[in-house]
């Protein structure tokens, strides 16, 4: 048994040589503009065929930017197996459109197939980028089931929809009851649809909490297992909250516009509003405030989950990490990031990519348990799985 398993096993020696240890990112918004622009022209060039190395190009500029201690990551996909997937993905595309037209009655099975691949998608891909990223030499995995990721993505929120149209049938017929009087179908048609979109409302932290456990869990370092203990009360709890703010800020749209038009009617102040010689300015305001909100809200939101998920993260016995973003902070960078996108045309992407990649980087700490030469050097040892593949899964399939 290695030194560091030892160090492990014994806790209280473990916790006592436990060290904090934070990330860098040291890319730079001038050097990934080159990588950028010229991603942009071949694949113009190329039409599309030069995206599989585009991806593959930028993927590793972030990854080998990113560093913790002397070291960064890194990333081994070949781009001729990412261009040969997406060539089957088009022709897919192209067989369900070209069978849609023969038959008008496949056009209505297109969408249901393209939602029954999307669990086998995410599955697949999630595990291809494990598996093609490293940190010194020692490869990602993914252990997740594919049977898993479709009871996750399609059964669950099925199950949820289906349990609000039968909750929204059965009370119609119990208030049908009581006044005893005759159900149709009809009658039935709006509870349904109305315990559908419940169904689908409450079905939304519910499948953003299995799929973040699903990730999280089913993740290895090497033969060493990722493990985060998420609760579904948390998910609810952020989701009702982001629910609760939007209320209030429809609420307060309605009531600003009902106090600029001076009137009690809520959709009378709303038509006001929009006929008055001053709406463009009015509109203008209201819009800039509405989309601050929204701003803000997807900062609130993807920052306390994020947080959340990395902060019970643990890597086996080896480690635990904790990322210490602040809502304000991303905030203020979202904001930035927006307004130099829109007043550069676009062409400031890629500084906002490196600036966004560098907040989220250096707000993420590793508190290590024991050395870590030492925990590498076992992992690397019990590494079976060759540096380089050159057929991997994807190009055979």
């Amino acid at each position: 048994m290695s030194e560091v398993k030892v160090r492990i096993e014994h806790g209280i020696e473990a916790e006592q040589r436990a060290t904090n240890e934070s990330f860098a990112f040291s890319g730079k918004g001038g050097e990934y503009f080159k990588i950028w622009i010229a991603n942009i022209l071949l694949s113009i060039l190329t039409l599309g065929a030069f995206s599989a190395w585009a991806k593959v190009r930028t993927k590793k500029y972030f990854y080998q930017n990113t560093r913790f201690g002397k070291y960064g990551l890194d990333y081994h996909a070949l781009p001729i197996s990412i261009l040969w997937f997406r060539v089957l993905l088009v022709a897919l595309a192209i067989a369900l459109i070209f069978v849609g037209a023969i038959n008008w009655y496949m056009q209505f099975a297109v969408p249901v197939l393209i939602v029954l691949a999307l669990p086998g998608l995410i599955w697949y891909s999630t595990g291809f980028e494990a598996k093609n990223s490293s940190f010194r030499g020692v490869r990602f995995r993914f252990s997740g089931a594919c049977s898993t990721a479709y009871f996750n993505v399609i059964a669950v929120p099925l199950a949820f929809m289906i349990c609000g149209i039968l909750a929204g049938v059965l009370l119609t017929f119990l208030q049908g009851s009581s006044h005893a009087r005759q159900i149709n179908l009809l009658d039935l048609l709006q509870p349904a649809s109305i315990g559908f979109c419940l169904g689908v409302f409450v079905a939304i932290p519910y499948l953003h909490y299995k799929l973040s456990s699903y990730r999280t869990n089913s993740h290895q370092f090497g033969s060493d297992r990722f493990k985060a203990r998420l609760e579904t009360r948390f998910y609810y709890g952020v989701f009702f909250k982001a629910c609760i703010l939007s209320a209030l800020m429809v609420q307060f749209v309605i009531g600003i516009s009902m106090l600029l038009s001076l009137s009690t009617d809520w959709q009378a102040s709303l038509t006001n509003l929009i006929t008055s010689p001053y709406s463009i300015y009015l509109l203008g305001i209201l819009g800039i405030v509405v989309f601050l909100f929204l701003l803000w809200l997807k900062v609130f939101y993807s920052v306390r989950c994020r947080n959340y998920v990395l902060n019970r993260l643990q890597l086996q016995s080896a480690a635990s990490f904790h990322s210490k973003e602040q809502i304000s902070s991303a905030f203020h960078i979202a904001l930035m990031n927006s307004l130099l996108f829109v007043f550069s045309l676009g062409l400031a992407w890629p500084w906002i990519k490196v600036r966004t990649a560098r907040y989220r980087v250096e707000a993420f700490d590793m508190k290590l348990f024991g050395n870590l030469d030492l925990y590498i050097a076992e992992l690397q040892r019990r590494e079976t799985r060759p540096a380089e593949e050159l057929f991997d899964l994807e190009l055979k399939m």
